[in-house]
């Protein structure tokens, strides 16, 4: 099984080690695993200007990593998304990739 993994800890801390062992344990049971620490990519906040919808669907006008990661996820069995609680939420830099791959998944037409 093909494994996405994606890290919203806004700094290394305790999770770095729990998704560790959670990745080692997948990788030793045969599944193909790869983690994206957002913290190390330049991830911009969605501006709502619906490019991605209208003048090129599926594909966002903002070029960071996020592309990246989404064409990883599409190709994946199951995504893991891993992000400490702030206030009783994720953080902003899970919420931001959230945001960002949401508007490119549903721009694609053969995904809507």
């Amino acid at each position: 099984m093909r494994i996405t993994i994606l890290d919203g800890a806004e700094a290394p801390g305790p999770m770095d080690g729990w998704l560790g062992a959670v990745e080692r344990g997948l990788a030793s049971a045969g599944h193909a695993v790869r983690t994206f620490r957002l913290r190390e990519r330049t991830l911009a906040q969605c501006k709502g200007c619906f490019e991605c919808w209208v003048r090129t669907p599926g594909r966002c006008g903002i070029r960071d990593g996020t592309e990246e990661i989404l064409l990883e996820l599409l190709a994946s069995d199951l995504a893991v998304v891993a992000s400490p609680t702030c206030m009783g939420m994720t953080t902003a830099l899970s919420r931001r990739a959230s945001e960002r791959l949401n508007s490119e998944l549903m721009g694609r037409p053969s995904l809507v």
